[in-house]
């Protein structure tokens, strides 16, 4: 049930790869190769993605989320070499393997596969038919970062699945259900914090012949470990996971919507670039600040009132107190 990722290269032995590796179409190897194609040191002669050839898949989920908006950013990947894969013979189908699915083209005149991905038993194949590092492309470093995506998500693809329950967000509980055999067993769990932390003494509930054990929250990411000892002093562990949430390592493009949901409100501006790079940018709108409105009101108000009041205004003049005649003489 786990999963395979194969780059390759110019140490790729074509003996091996269309032999054991392919073994008629039974093999790892989706397709058979040939010599590789292109001269990674004359930089100005190039491939890239077929933007119509790429499918509708998780790995290359980037590309389309990119496309949705308007962007085609296959134009910021070039490709100096590949390795070139037949389709004409295609390997054999059986139940537990099933036939390749081309997953993107190169722009050469073959439309040679580009990526392929397989069924192979419980398991999933996914080949590249280029290096994985800048030897014969500069996709490792494009400017909008969709090489990243492409690896975030191929091993989110070809990760071996886990029993339900072992392994689960941070925040979710851990439960252990316990048979007859394990009900007098004596439970106790190491968190992620341990040694540093204490090791935690569980009391399992029981119901009738079966039991249960609970660790609620486990709000700490990574590897707890719950020991259980019978009377007989012998022991058995179980390992549980605890992951942060996958969409915060999700760097493909949230795009005008996604935004809008993450922030709860569009109190923002989206703005897409018309240059090579055909970025989006989110600026966020400042606050608008009222005080200054508040006491410019003010201002005038104050203004106007002494006006008034200058202008309508009425008062009296003192009387003057009679003061003693003068006699007059004559």
């Amino acid at each position: 049930g786990g999963g395979l990722a194969i780059f390759t290269g110019d140490r790729v032995n074509l003996d091996f790869y269309n032999g054991p590796l392919y073994a008629g179409g039974a093999g790892l190897s989706p397709l058979r190769i040939g010599p590789s194609k292109g001269d990674p040191r004359r930089r100005k002669e190039f491939y890239r993605l077929a933007p119509r050839s790429l499918a509708q898949h998780s790995v290359l989920q980037v590309f389309h989320t990119y496309m949705a908006q308007g962007a085609d950013v296959t134009g910021l990947v070039r490709f100096f070499a590949f390795t070139p894969a037949s389709e004409l013979d295609l390997p054999v189908a059986a139940a537990d393997l099933k036939p390749p699915r081309v997953l993107a083209r190169f722009t050469d005149s073959q439309k040679s596969p580009a990526v392929v991905a397989r069924k192979y038993g419980k398991g999933n194949v996914l080949m590249f038919y280029t290096t994985a590092d800048k030897e014969w492309n500069d996709w490792p470093i494009d400017p909008v970062g969709t090489y990243g995506n492409v690896i975030n998500d191929m091993v989110k693809y070809l990760a071996r699945p886990q029993r339900q329950g072992l392994t689960a967000r941070v925040g979710e509980a851990i439960v252990f259900d316990l048979n007859e055999e394990l009900l007098d067993a004596k439970a106790s769990l190491k968190t992620p914090g341990y040694p540093a932390d204490d090791v935690v003494s569980l009391v399992p509930a029981r119901a009738g012949n079966l039991g249960k054990i609970t660790y609620a929250p486990a709000m700490r990411a990574g590897m707890y470990v719950l020991e259980l000892r019978m009377p007989d002093q012998t022991a058995r562990s179980a390992v549980f996971a605890r992951n942060v949430d996958a969409a915060e390592g999700d760097l493909s493009c949230a795009g005008r919507k996604g935004l809008r949901a993450a922030f709860g409100s569009d109190r923002f501006t989206y703005v897409r670039r018309a240059a090579a790079q055909r970025v989006g940018e989110v600026h966020a709108r400042p606050e608008k600040e009222y005080w200054m409105y508040a006491v410019a009101a003010m201002l005038i108000l104050l203004a106007a009132e002494t006006f008034l009041a200058q202008r309508f205004g009425h008062y009296s003049r003192p009387k003057k107190s009679p003061g003693r005649q003068q006699p007059v003489s004559r």
